[in-house]
This record gives C-alpha cells, sequence and structure tokens, in this order.
C-alpha cells in the first residue's frame, strides 16, 4: 500500500545522501589532478554533476527503489 512521508523524513533522507555526496565530492576535488585552480574547479563541478546525477537516477531506478538516505529510513520511490 501506497504511503506519504513526511517532510521531516524526507528532509533527514536528503541529509544521509548529501553526507555521502559531500565525502564523494572531497575525493573528486582532490583527486583531480593538480593544475590551474581554475582548472581544477571546472572538473570538479563537471565531474561532481556526473557523479551527483548518477547517483539519484541510478539509485532510485534501481531494485532498491531510493538512495542510500531513503533505504536507511525505509523511504521507496514508486
Amino acid at each position: 500500500q501506497l504511503q506519504y512521508v513526511g517532510i521531516p523524513k524526507r528532509f533527514l533522507a536528503l541529509f544521509i545522501d548529501g553526507l555521502i555526496q559531500t565525502c564523494v565530492g572531497f575525493v573528486i576535488f582532490f583527486g583531480v589532478s593538480q593544475q590551474e585552480l581554475a582548472v581544477k574547479i571546472l572538473s570538479y563541478l563537471v565531474l561532481y554533476t556526473a557523479v551527483q546525477w548518477g547517483y539519484y537516477s541510478l539509485m532510485e531506478s534501481s531494485r532498491a527503489r531510493g538512495t542510500f538516505g531513503k533505504m536507511a529510513l525505509g523511504i521507496s520511490v514508486c
């Protein structure tokens, strides 16, 4: 049966996903080559956008039907 989840629970799931993405973002930022700062920032933005898009689209369309934050709180996407 379909049951709607309130805003506080959704926000907490988003917060958990944000923590995961922040950790990935740090790895990407410090893993990008040691070039000029402008090139490094541009590379980071492109890679991070791809990772963020992939994270949500792949996780929510998988069998898990939700991101890690949603799975931790028992929320699924229908």
